[in-house]
């Protein structure tokens, strides 16, 4: 299966990698277009690919709670959305 973008996958092309590349394309297949984040080193191969797709808007935020909003805006308007959260959102500590 093509991308969202009309190229083909990581894997028709035969490529491996980190499994951050695999969760990038998944979430393009499934018409995602808004990737909002708190910068994370965990998250930096999802942050570095949306930033260089031109088909994405990335949105970095100072909280995870911003990203709550925008999501639902992005829904409002018809768009598709993803956090990328560091933590679970009103988790309370062990």
């Amino acid at each position: 299966m093509n991308c969202a973008h009309g190229r083909p996958s990581r894997q028709q092309r035969g490529e491996q990698g980190p499994w951050q590349h695999d969760l990038y394309d998944l979430l393009r297949r499934h018409g995602i277009t808004q990737f909002c984040y708190v910068p994370d080193a965990g998250h930096a191969v999802l942050i570095d690919r949306s930033l260089a797709d031109p088909e994405v808007h990335s949105v970095a935020l100072t909280t995870e709670e911003e990203g709550v909003a925008l999501a639902a805006g992005a829904d409002l308007g018809g768009a598709r959305a993803v956090l990328l959260s560091q933590r679970l959102i009103g988790a309370k500590p062990f």
